[in-house]
């Protein structure tokens, strides 16, 4: 009850729900990979084998699990000889956006490496 409230107030005053300290949450694997990228140290996402703009992307899964979205992510490297671009995969909470390892061998999550506000190594 205590979050519809919240959600109505902050509609009627155009305020987002962060700012009332609930999280709106991940609603899409576009949106998973978009925090991904964002919470990513920038200077392991950029190659110098790269091309004027490309782009890190994330590779999605069929994954049907209800708490993460599951993700590659890719670097924006691009070579012209076999290499990949694969940085690892990673486990976008649905509910907060935290992000964590996810160990693809054995399908389970690994350890928290984004908290929201900071980057692990």
């Amino acid at each position: 009850m205590q979050r519809v409230v919240v959600s109505a107030l902050a509609l009627v005053l155009g305020t987002p729900l962060g700012a009332f300290g609930a999280s709106p949450g991940v609603r899409s694997n576009a949106a998973a990979c978009k925090t991904l990228i964002d919470a990513f140290p920038a200077h392991s996402l950029h190659s110098e084998e790269t091309v004027a703009g490309a782009q890190p992307w994330c590779d999605r899964t069929t994954s049907t699990n209800r708490e993460y979205f599951i993700l590659g992510l890719h670097s924006d490297r691009r070579c012209d000889y076999i290499c990949s671009s694969l940085v690892g995969w990673f486990a976008v909470e649905r509910t907060t956006g935290r992000v964590f390892e996810w160990d693809i061998n054995e399908d389970v999550v690994g350890r928290l490496r984004w908290d929201g506000h900071t980057w692990s190594n």
